[in-house]
């Protein structure tokens, strides 16, 4: 086990400036970063203060849903829909109707 005051030094100096570090109860380590290539320094680091480390994106945080309202998208298809957004990180799409 590595010290959380060690840990978040070590982090700082191999990546930059992160926006928290935090310990999760199954005992990993949750590192937030509002910055790209600090994410791509992080997933690249396999060793921190001397300890093998693991990195992964996290699977549920690092992705966000958005209700878009535009009548002319009705008429496409879902297909293209995701293919046309996909520049976007765009990568479901699905119709809500309202029933009154």
């Amino acid at each position: 086990m590595i010290s959380p005051f060690v840990l978040s030094k070590a982090l700082q100096a191999a990546v930059g400036t992160l926006k928290s570090v935090g310990c999760q109860q199954n005992g990993n380590v949750l590192v937030e970063t509002d910055n790209r290539t600090y994410s791509a320094k992080l997933l690249a680091l396999t060793d921190i203060a001397g300890c093998p480390v693991q990195a992964s994106a996290h699977r549920t945080l690092n992705s966000s849903k958005r209700v878009i309202k535009c009548a002319d998208l009705k008429l496409c298809k879902k297909e293209e829909i995701i293919e046309e957004l996909c520049p976007q990180g765009v990568v479901d799409s699905f119709n809500i109707t309202v029933k009154s």
